[in-house]
């Protein structure tokens, strides 16, 4: 896109990748399997994920990232545990710009997507457009959801809330003279892609 002389390019980026982000959930963790878990760039192959700890009851549980401050958000990308993905059906995902908000506060702008625990088990991996400015993302789910799901557990004593990574993308603006010098190419890298533009000027 081009401006008055400038040039705008516009890209995705992991917001939590590049300029970091605060994660933290309801429930303590199952031994060291932190909320951090699930924004360490890991979609659980090689590193741990973020397990609550439900096995003593609950109705409820949420996680949630804080971002450095308020980006366009576009999509996001969230990674679930295969041996624990039962315990997730029927989730919702909120956006917020309060760092106290807690899902769901019965504020139905805030919500983004929620999966219908009828439909059966999630997909392992799982893209979300949002499409919205904000500060905050929330991952929020009850018992009685779970409970509804037709999705079958070959665990049912195991009862963990394990989320292995949550990859928020957001749009990034660079702003380049033309004027002041000659652009050769822009190499964009993302935590998904190398994208390479070559400029002629």
């Amino acid at each position: 896109m081009m401006s008055n002389g400038i040039l705008i390019l516009y890209y995705l980026v992991d917001l939590v990748d590049e300029f970091g982000g605060k994660a933290t959930m309801s429930e303590r963790p199952f031994y060291d399997y932190v909320a951090s878990n699930a924004i360490n760039g890991d979609t659980g192959a090689q590193k741990s994920c973020a397990v609550m700890d439900v096995s003593g009851g609950y109705q409820s549980v949420w996680w949630k990232v804080w971002l450095q401050r308020n980006f366009n958000v576009a999509e996001i990308k969230i990674h679930f545990q295969p041996a624990t993905i039962y315990w997730s059906t029927g989730f919702s995902i909120y956006v917020f710009d309060n760092e106290s908000f807690i899902p769901p506060n019965n504020v139905t702008e805030h919500l983004v997507y929620h999966h219908d625990p009828s439909t059966g088990c999630l997909l392992q991996h799982m893209n979300i457009t949002v499409h919205s400015t904000a500060h905050g993302i929330a991952f929020y789910n009850t018992r009685q959801r779970v409970l509804q799901s037709n999705c079958n557990d070959k665990n049912e004593n195991r009862q963990f809330v394990e989320i292995c990574e949550v990859n928020v993308l957001g749009t990034i603006a660079i702003f380049l003279s033309l004027f002041s010098f000659q652009i050769l190419n822009v190499c964009i890298t993302t935590s998904f892609k190398h994208t390479m533009t070559i400029l002629d000027t």
